[in-house]
C-alpha cells in the first residue's frame, strides 16, 4: 500500500509538472500572438496613411493634363472633377511571383493592370512584357484547370526557384 501512494505522489507530480510547462508553452504562444498582432496592425496603420502603394489603388493627380488611360471621374465629396492618373508602365523592381501575378490582374501601385495594355504600351516595354506573360500564361492556365491562384504561383515558384 506504501508503494501504491508513492507511485500516486510521483504520478502527480509528474502530471503538475507537465501541465506547468504546457500552461507556460501557452502563455509564451499567446504573448507571441499578441506581439505578432500589434505588428500587424502597426503596418496596416501605415498602409492606411499610405493608399497610393497599396496594390490597385490609384493615384489622385490634379496637376496633370489627361493622357493616355487617364480618366477623369466626380469626386462626391467636394462635388468637383478630379483626375485619376493610371499609368501603363511595369514595375521594376518585384518582390515576388504573387507580385508578378498582382501586376497583371490589378496593377502595382498607382499603375494600370497589364492586362489593360493596349497595343502600343505593350510596344513600349515589349522585352519586360514577354518575359513576364510567360509566367502570366502558365499561372492563367493552373487557375483554369482549378487551381487557386497563390497555390499556382507557389508551384511554380517552388519548381523553377
Amino acid at each position: 500500500e506504501c508503494r501504491c501512494s508513492v507511485i500516486r505522489i510521483r504520478s502527480y507530480y509528474i502530471y503538475e509538472k507537465i501541465t506547468r510547462r504546457l500552461r507556460n508553452e501557452i502563455l509564451r504562444c499567446h504573448e507571441r500572438e499578441k506581439r505578432l498582432l500589434k505588428l500587424m496592425n502597426k503596418y496596416f496603420r501605415s498602409m492606411m496613411l499610405r493608399p497610393a502603394l497599396m496594390h490597385g489603388v490609384w493615384r489622385r493627380d490634379e496637376d496633370q493634363g489627361l493622357k493616355g488611360n487617364d480618366e477623369e471621374v466626380e469626386d462626391l465629396d467636394r462635388d468637383v472633377k478630379v483626375r485619376m492618373r493610371r499609368g501603363a508602365n511595369f514595375t521594376r523592381n518585384l518582390n515576388g511571383m504573387h507580385e508578378l501575378w498582382d501586376e497583371l490582374m490589378f496593377g502595382v501601385g498607382s499603375n494600370l493592370s497589364a492586362k489593360y495594355f493596349n497595343n502600343a504600351e505593350r510596344g513600349r516595354c515589349k522585352s519586360t512584357f514577354q518575359r513576364r506573360k510567360v509566367i502570366w500564361d502558365k499561372v492563367a492556365e493552373m487557375v483554369r484547370s482549378g487551381w487557386n491562384a497563390i497555390e499556382a504561383t507557389n508551384h511554380i515558384y517552388s519548381i523553377y526557384v
